[in-house]
This record gives C-alpha cells, sequence and structure tokens, in this order.
C-alpha cells in the first residue's frame, strides 16, 4: 500500500472516530438533559388549546408564545414547536389558512421566503423562533393537500 493511501485511511479513520465521539456524546446529552417531559406537556397543552380555537388562534398563540425568545432559548423555542404541533390538528379549520403557500421543501430552495414573508406581517421580521411556527404552518398545510 502506498504511503499517500495509508495517510488516506488513517484521516477518514480519526474522522470516523470523532464523528461516533460526537454523536454519541449528543446522544448521552439528549437522553439525560432535555426536558423531554416539558415537551410533551407543550404538544398536551397546544392539542387542548386547539380544541378552543380555529388553525390562525393556534398561529398567533404560538407567535406570542415565540416573541420574546431569543436564540439562546432552545428549549422554549422546541416547546413553541411542539405547542403549535399539537394544537393545528386540533384546531377547527380556517378558510384560506394554506392558500398560497408553498410546500416546506419548496420554501427551503426559495430561502425561506414564505417563511420570512408572513413573518414579516406578523412583525417578526427575521426571528428565527417566528420562523419555526412558520415552518410548522408550512408542514400542516402540506399534509393536509
Amino acid at each position: 500500500m502506498s504511503k499517500g493511501v495509508k495517510t488516506i485511511l488513517i484521516v477518514v479513520g480519526i474522522l470516523a472516530a470523532l464523528g461516533l465521539v460526537c454523536g454519541g456524546g449528543l446522544g448521552i446529552f439528549a437522553y439525560f438533559f432535555v426536558d423531554k417531559e416539558g415537551f410533551e406537556n407543550a404538544r398536551k397543552d397546544g392539542a387542548e388549546f386547539g380544541k378552543t380555537t380555529d388553525n390562525i388562534g393556534c398561529q398567533t398563540k404560538a407567535l406570542e408564545m415565540a416573541k420574546p425568545l431569543t436564540m439562546s432559548d432552545i428549549t422554549e423555542q422546541v416547546k413553541v414547536q411542539y405547542f403549535n404541533d399539537g394544537c393545528l390538528p386540533a384546531s377547527r379549520p380556517t378558510t384560506g389558512f394554506c392558500d398560497g403557500l408553498p410546500s416546506e421543501q419548496k420554501d427551503i430552495w426559495n430561502n425561506d421566503r414564505a417563511k420570512d414573508a408572513e413573518c414579516e406581517k406578523a412583525g417578526m421580521k427575521d426571528s428565527l423562533p417566528c420562523r419555526a411556527v412558520m415552518k410548522a404552518r408550512l408542514e400542516f398545510c402540506q399534509k393536509k393537500r
């Protein structure tokens, strides 16, 4: 085996080992430190709230919850997403809620223009928590089609 092939194999082996260590560390972190109970409670709360409102009501409530969050509030952002994921299917349909919206995949290819436009309408321009709420809306509407 040539010296170049050995070097490549060693580098690939080192990268694979680092990948396994990082993946294992993230798995352990997620298992022990993520608020799984809080996420499920958020989904249940969303489903309960959804029974009392329509699709727009769910989105409005999720945006209210997301508005004060910063980029570092990752756990709370995920809770908002779980709330919205529980709320939308349980809520009454709103006429026009899904009209004119692209699929989530098409929006990703268009640099999230649809999500950004909806967030700007909601007064939350350049807000990642708002983007997550709008992502849930696009996914919900895509499932309904």
